[in-house]
């Protein structure tokens, strides 16, 4: 096992995981990125179940940190493996959130398309709640009051429930993630 920290990133719906390691890979932490497609509940759960597992078994810290659907599915596992999360604007309920999206085709890792259908959102609507049933571990939420995808208002009050959990609101920023000092920070105490 090597002595080190890792963070494990997950992409939101249609996200593109290259983007993001270029710019996290300059802090003191693994910085891995998967390609895998989140809205796709069976595809995803049966690719970053071994990913994650494996990725803790080499590291002394791993660390999930997600974005959008990618926060709804690094809060799932990391609660399922009982690791800290970093989350930026997580999509909380499915049906509100991703519904303009349906007909939407979003690439998969083989580069085949796939469409986005309501079953898929009745299945990704299943595993938040099961996420849900589940006890949180440490988390810090990043929210945008301003996010025009993801209901402020209703992921502030679904994480400002949980004790182990730190909320950093920002007015502005919509549904991008931009602060990524501020990740970056965060990461780096959840390392140490």
């Amino acid at each position: 096992m090597e002595k080190s920290c890792a963070v494990i990133y997950l992409h939101g719906f249609n996200g593109n995981p290259s983007i993001q390691i270029k710019q996290f890979q300059r802090g003191n932490f693994v910085f891995y990125a998967p390609n895998y497609c989140p809205s796709n509940v069976s595809h995803t759960k049966n690719f970053l179940n071994p990913y994650i597992k494996a990725v803790i078994q080499k590291h002394t810290t791993t660390i999930l940190f997600g974005n959008s659907l990618g926060g709804m599915w690094a809060d799932y596992f990391a609660r399922l493996f009982r690791i800290p999360v970093i989350l930026n604007n997580p999509a909380t309920v499915m049906k509100g959130t991703l519904s303009k999206f349906i007909g939407v085709a979003v690439k998969m890792p083989d580069n085949s398309l796939a469409v986005l259908c309501e079953n898929d959102i009745e299945l990704l609507t299943k595993v938040s709640q099961e996420r849900s049933q589940i006890s949180p571990v440490n988390t810090v939420v990043f929210l945008n009051q301003d996010d025009e995808i993801v209901p402020f208002e209703l992921a502030h009050s679904e994480y400002s429930l949980n004790e182990s959990t730190k909320i950093i609101i920002h007015k502005d920023g919509g549904h991008r993630l931009i602060r990524k000092k501020e990740v970056i920070q965060e990461i780096e105490k959840m390392c140490n």
